[in-house]
């Protein structure tokens, strides 16, 4: 490792921040918790913090440190979105579908139990008892890792320069299937 002048020498920091983040993918592909990574990684950025031989830096980087997380949450934030789930708007919602209510959290998932008439029966996934929600009332949703085949659907179009080869194109998706759609 090259000497910067700033860390002691014989620190392997990359070792370090390696281990903390292969921890974090392989809970984020098994779905697991998050919250014992956070702990290793303040940890790591504790001992790395004091690692800095400069007195003023290290104070500097810790009084820094400590304004983030009095203003903020710090750490892997998108914890409180997990179960991560896309709406699927144009997929109708049947026996067995996963939904979530299309006013309020997508987090919050069903599993429709049965429909009768323009009602369906739906069982919270994090238990509890059945619930009766109006059809028009619901989205089907994938959460994070199940297959869907996205799409390009046009819904409009705006010609400003009908003789030019320039052309832009707006798609709406989350990041992650907008990206693997455009692979």
């Amino acid at each position: 490792m090259e000497d910067k002048g700033i860390f002691k020498k014989g620190i392997e920091i990359p070792f370090v921040v390696e281990q903390v983040h292969a921890k974090e993918e392989k809970a984020k592909m098994q779905e697991q918790s998050l919250e014992p990574i956070k702990e290793e990684i303040v940890a790591a950025i504790h001992d790395l913090i004091d690692q800095i031989e400069n007195p003023e830096l290290r104070a500097r980087i810790q009084q820094e440190l400590d304004r983030m997380n009095k203003q903020k949450k710090f750490g892997l934030v998108f914890e409180e979105h997990l179960p991560e789930c896309t709406p699927l708007y144009d997929i109708p919602v049947r026996k067995g579908s996963t939904v979530a209510l299309k006013v309020g959290k997508v987090s919050e998932t069903y599993v429709v139990l049965k429909l009768k008439d323009d009602t369906a029966v739906c069982l919270p996934k994090g238990g509890g008892e059945p619930a009766e929600f109006p059809v028009a009332d619901l989205v089907t949703v994938a959460e994070f890792g199940e297959a869907i085949y996205p799409y390009l659907k046009s819904i409009d179009s705006v010609c400003n320069a009908p003789d030019s080869d320039l052309w832009h194109t707006l798609i709406e998706a989350d990041n992650y299937h907008a990206l693997q759609l455009l692979e």
